[in-house]
């Protein structure tokens, strides 16, 4: 899984409003904008059960065409007749919308970013072509896909990239990096982002009724340049190179407990159970920066104050019973520590899977060493090292009477 943000791979020059919609960017039900220019959106009409999705790169919004927007009061960019803008969308359906006088006679606009106060809009229509208006005028202003062909439509319930570019009069139309067809539109209010302009995501800023988009949205991005060809092509390449699709649904046989970390499975200060079982668990100490980029999806940040504790372990293995226990895990420093930690007191019945340092925990540990403690008294330690700084899986299972770990995939011991 590749899952890291776009910011720092070159394509952050110009950017006069981005949103990531992951986790870590989501805060008290605003929309972080990653651009540096505040132009953070609030979430507006959402459901928290919903509304978070697995996205093409880490977390997406979920929005469900009716009254599901994100808005921007006063945007913070400045203004500017030459610009790009992008996002991946994957509709659920391509029937909602508003009325718009577009081309086709077809009255069904879906707004991915909507200027309501200086009249631009960046949508899809209800054929499935991809609409920019910058005009204001009626149809005068808009500018379209060709959409007779399946290769320039967007189609339901798929991830596509859609990107247009603005240089005078030329408006030119991206569909998973490739140019599409390059329009000529003499009007052209620009790309108004400065004071007074309001911004609206997924819909109208101004309605609660007008231009939903029932559609995941994820990575959109609003540029005071015209990105390349080449560009344009690079933000689609990291999309189609990420597998982020979330893991709940795997490997379920005999899963018993599943805390993801996802957007999707944390409310306030909970963390669900993705099995289904009521083993939620509630978070302590944690700060805006809880949340992060994980190996899949979402993750947390724990500090040394900071942990989930889950009351109910229903389900949970107990005694001699098997089992097998794991977790992604990303260290910043060298300590002993625990990704997992459950079961009573007594030392044969207690279950911990971490990290040891030393040789203190087991015979023949080292430093930096992937172990496991508890049931039947066992001490077990890994012997390739846990490098700080890099994702490792870490793992352990027990048979009723010997207890296995593994680091990376990898079965390991001392």
């Amino acid at each position: 899984v590749i899952n890291k943000t776009l910011l720092s791979n070159g394509l952050n020059n110009g950017l006069a409003g981005m949103w990531s919609f992951d986790g870590a960017d989501v805060i008290s039900s605003v929309a972080s904008d990653k651009s540096g220019n505040g132009n953070n959106a609030t979430l507006t009409n959402t459901t928290a059960a919903t509304f978070y999705t697995t996205g093409k790169i880490g977390q997406a919004f979920n929005f469900d065409g009716t009254d599901d927007y994100l808005t921007k009061t006063s945007t913070n960019a400045g203004n500017f007749t030459s610009g790009t803008i992008s996002a991946w969308v994957n509709p659920i359906t391509l029937t909602g919308g508003s009325g718009c006088n577009t081309h086709n006679g077809s009255n069904a606009c879906m707004a991915v970013v909507f200027n309501d106060d200086f009249g631009y809009f960046f949508g899809v229509n209800s054929d499935g072509a991809i609409l920019l208006d910058l005009g204001n005028s009626g149809a005068t202003g808009w500018a379209v896909t060709t959409s007779n062909t399946a290769a320039n439509q967007v189609i339901a319930n798929t991830w596509t990239h859609i990107a247009v570019t603005i240089s005078g009069t030329a408006k030119s139309f991206y569909k998973d990096g490739s140019l599409v067809v390059t329009n000529t539109v003499a009007a052209n209010n620009g790309l108004k982002m400065g004071s007074n302009s309001r911004l609206g995501i997924g819909g109208s800023a101004r309605s609660s009724t007008s231009y939903h988009f029932p559609s995941k949205i994820d990575e959109v991005r609003i540029y005071n340049r015209v990105l390349s060809t080449a560009e344009i092509k690079r933000l689609y390449n990291v999309g189609i190179s990420t597998v982020n699709s979330s893991r709940n649904n795997q490997l379920k046989d005999g899963l018993v407990g599943l805390w993801s970390f996802d957007g999707a499975d944390i409310t306030s200060n909970s963390i669900l159970d993705g099995v289904g079982v009521n083993n939620g668990g509630f978070i302590n100490g944690a700060t805006s920066s809880a949340l992060t980029m994980g190996r899949i999806g979402q993750a947390m940040n724990f500090n040394l104050s900071t942990y989930v504790k889950v009351d109910s372990t229903t389900g949970l293995p107990s005694g001699n019973a098997s089992r097998t226990v794991s977790a992604w895990v990303k260290t910043s420093n060298t300590f002993n520590g625990f990704a997992l930690d459950y079961g009573t007191n007594a030392n044969t019945q207690r279950v911990y899977l971490g990290i040891y340092q030393g040789s203190t925990a087991c015979t023949g540990g080292s430093s930096n060493r992937v172990a496991i403690a508890g049931v039947g008294g066992a001490n077990v330690c890994g012997t390739s090292a846990i490098n700080k700084g890099f994702w490792h899986h870490i793992a352990a299972k027990y048979d009723g009477t010997t207890w296995l770990v593994y680091a990376d995939g990898v079965q390991e011991g001392c």
